[in-house]
């Protein structure tokens, strides 16, 4: 057999075949890029499982007229200048292949300005420049990736279901939020927006998305390490504010029967390699460090202990200095109101209940049912396939020969009013296309929320364990913070 060297097109997308394996990989490279130009703003917007269209948005530095065309090249990069800037590297990215890589497989734009005046606009098809133009955009960068490996489709065919990837695509864009608290993050999936506005402090931002059990901290000259132990199920590992994947530190955690985590390693850059991994999903600690044993002796000897204060939501009740109970949360009009030293929280009652049930429905085959004590007519018919998917919400219907009856409504619309029950089954009624699931369920949900019982400690419990609690799955605000600062300038 002869040896033969590969054409450039076939070893481009090799290398790209080892960054971008599929589009969660797009959304880690290009945040990690916006990251490095100094973003304090981040929006991702994602249609399906991202194969077909991403778009990442910053309000970073941009990149001149003259550069743009040289940021698809391969092994162009702005972070790398010597060998000796290789080995204390602080930036998330620095091989030069992200963009050239996505740009091998897929339709991609590249939209920046450096100065909110003038900006320009490359299209790359396959990883070959095809236009270049002046363009209106704020500064920053807009990078909007299409048909993702349209020209391997043998790629395709090798990825998880477009549920799984659109969740692979939450978990990367999550990974970057917890770890960057000083920019504002904006994520909209399959027509679902988070948000998580920048914060001060890396507690208050795992506190925003998990909730804190406690907090240990080893500091020493050469090591930081800071464990965030979470109400939230998550583990999650990283160093210098990378996330990484170490079996040998996931070993040690759950030694010590820590299963839900989020754990920070900082050393200085000298001291690990990031270069070991095409997607830098590992790091290499320096013999020198002795690392796994410090981490070891540090998780074993449970000291320096911080007790998250504002972790309210997981405290029952305790007496103060003078003796009085302190609840921790009460009510106020149609809020929770969650009080600390640091601030105080509103949770809006209606909305955390129905975002709290919808996440039991999703979690349910079938909604249990509570019998009418009097059977209730109903003045329209309802066939077989939607009674059979009623049932299955908790709605039990019978068709006589003259009637339609309801004799039992779900568990969950406990108290709810005849008028309020017929609103929801109205869904049916009303209806002249094909019936629309999602609608049916969000007034479900909606009455519910008015009538369903719950301790406002329990709300805020399990609200607090969910993933980002402060938005509804429509955008709607939960949750408004109210920081002491700003009560204390009222008085001053």
């Amino acid at each position: 057999m002869k040896v033969r060297p590969l054409p450039p097109f076939v070893v481009n997308k090799i290398y790209a075949g080892e960054v971008i394996q599929s589009p969660s990989s797009v959304v880690k490279e290009l945040i990690e890029n916006s990251i490095d130009a100094g973003a304090t703003s981040i929006a991702v917007f994602v249609r399906g499982s991202g194969l077909s269209f991403i778009k990442v948005v910053d309000n970073g530095e941009g990149i001149s007229k003259e550069d743009l065309p040289n940021v698809i090249k391969k092994n162009w990069s702005s972070k790398i200048r010597t060998l000796e800037d290789l080995e204390r590297i602080s930036t998330m990215g620095f091989r030069g292949e992200a963009l050239h890589s996505i740009a091998s497989v897929s339709r991609m734009h590249i939209r920046s300005s450096t100065d909110g005046v003038e900006g320009y606009e490359i299209y790359v098809e396959g990883g070959n420049l095809m236009d270049m133009r002046p363009c209106a955009c704020g500064k920053g960068t807009t990078v909007i990736v299409e048909d993702l490996f349209f020209n391997v489709p043998v790629r395709r065919r090798f990825l998880s279901s477009s549920r799984s990837e659109s969740t692979r695509i939450k978990n990367t864009w999550l990974n970057y939020v917890l770890s960057h608290e000083n920019i504002e993050f904006h994520l909209r999936s399959s027509n679902k927006i988070q948000h998580y506005r920048a914060r001060e402090t890396l507690d208050e931002r795992i506190e925003d998305i998990y909730g804190v059990k406690e907090k240990r901290e080893l500091k020493e000259e050469d090591l930081t390490i800071t464990l965030y132990h979470i109400n939230g199920k998550a583990q999650k590992i990283f160093v210098n504010r990378r996330p990484v994947v170490d079996s040998r530190i996931t070993e040690i955690l759950g030694r010590y029967d820590i299963k839900n985590y989020v754990l920070f390693i900082e050393v200085p850059p000298a001291l690990i390699d990031v270069n070991v991994h095409p997607q830098k999903l590992q790091v290499r600690f320096s013999r020198s460090l002795k690392f796994y044993d410090r981490l070891s002796r540090f998780i074993r000897g449970r000291k320096t202990i911080i007790r998250m204060e504002e972790n309210l939501f997981t405290r029952r009740d305790e007496k103060d200095s003078t003796g009085k109970k302190e609840e921790g949360v009460f009510d106020w009009k149609e809020y929770i109101v969650v009080p600390s030293k640091t601030k105080i929280l509103f949770v809006h009652r209606q909305r955390a209940l129905k975002k709290i049930l919808e996440s039991d429905i999703v979690s349910r085959k079938r909604l249990p049912s509570i019998t009418l004590p009097v059977p209730m007519p109903i003045k329209f018919r309802i066939n077989e396939s939607d009674r059979s998917l009623l049932k299955t919400y908790g709605f039990d219907i019978v068709e006589l020969d003259k009637a339609t009856v309801l004799k039992g409504i779900p568990e969950i619309m406990e108290g709810a009013t005849p008028e309020e029950v017929l609103e929801v089954l109205s869904a049916f009624s009303d209806r002249k296309g094909p019936f629309d699931l999602k609608k049916f369920v969000n007034r479900l949900l909606s009455i519910a929320s008015r009538h369903y019982r719950m301790n406002s400690r329990t709300i805020v419990e399990k609200l607090f364990s969910m993933e980002n609690p402060a938005l509804t799955s429509e955008g709607e605000v939960i949750i408004y913070e109210l920081p002491a600062e700003k009560i204390e300038e009222k008085f001053m």
